[in-house]
């Protein structure tokens, strides 16, 4: 027998990990136990998806690495962040793209990208009609002329999606900004850097924590503080083939203290 405490049910999708505590709920029902024990049971297991896990663990420990608040930035935020630090690029990383010595690309077409955001507008115009929304001319960044640098023929300037994209990618490989300096080496690119230390300092300030957050940071409080890991006997990974580099760890520290 293992105390439910010691056991760790996740998956991906929020519909999967409500239909394994409708099974667990289930299962436990075939028991004939008293509802108090039951709802006790269930209270102790850690049943849920990786980001509502390491959500409920950065709200009890989260304090031992700086987070004090765990408040999710919403994509419109992360928009106007990436957009207010495209129009802060210093021209030392313009030229890096202009004499080609960028390792990751983060710019597309000027026009390309017009038209994107004018269909992105349309969708959300009537939205922003109904919830009342009234931006600041400072926040309607939309019709602002980024720089740009004329490339093949082409004017060219850095691509909101792509700098978002290279982002979540360093993070889901447990990289801050900080490691990514150190561990970067010959493929470390100034763009993305900077980008991605703009956008930490942003986060910083506002207290708020994007998805790919709430992976790093669970990695990083256990890592850094293994004594508050408890011991896990027996872990189940929904899907497992699917989980990335960082989840792997985050189950692997998971486990560390297992005996």
């Amino acid at each position: 027998k293992i105390p439910p405490n010691q056991i760790i049910v996740t998956t991906f999708g929020k519909k999967a990990s409500l239909e394994i505590k409708q099974r667990l709920d289930l299962a436990l029902l075939e028991l004939n136990l008293q509802d108090n024990v039951k709802n006790d049971i269930i209270s102790q297991l850690k049943v849920g998806t990786f980001h509502g896990l390491c959500l409920a663990l950065l709200r009890q420990f989260g304090h031992l690495i700086g987070v004090t608040r765990v408040e999710i930035l919403s994509e419109s935020e992360q928009e106007q962040i990436l957009k207010k630090a495209i129009q802060k690029v210093p021209d030392n990383i313009y030229d890096y793209y202009k004499y080609r010595n960028n390792k990751v690309n983060l710019m597309s077409p000027a026009k390309q990208q017009k038209k994107k955001r004018k269909n992105n507008n349309k969708k959300n115009s009537n939205k922003e009609e109904e919830n009342g929304d009234d931006m600041d001319d400072e926040d309607q960044l939309e019709d602002t002329m980024f720089a740009s640098l004329e490339l093949n023929d082409k004017h060219w300037t850095f691509d909101i999606n792509l700098i978002k994209k290279n982002i979540s990618k360093l993070k889901t490989q447990g990289l801050t900004s900080d490691t990514y300096i150190k561990t970067g080496g010959e493929s470390l690119d100034q763009a993305l850097l900077y980008f991605y230390q703009y956008y930490e300092n942003e986060c910083k300030r506002l207290m708020k924590l994007d998805f790919d957050d709430l992976l790093l940071k669970t990695y990083l409080v256990l890592k850094q503080n293994k004594h508050i890991i408890p011991s896990n006997k027996h872990i189940l990974v929904d899907e497992f083939q699917d989980t990335s580099f960082l989840q792997l760890q985050i189950v692997l520290l998971w486990s560390s203290n297992g005996k």
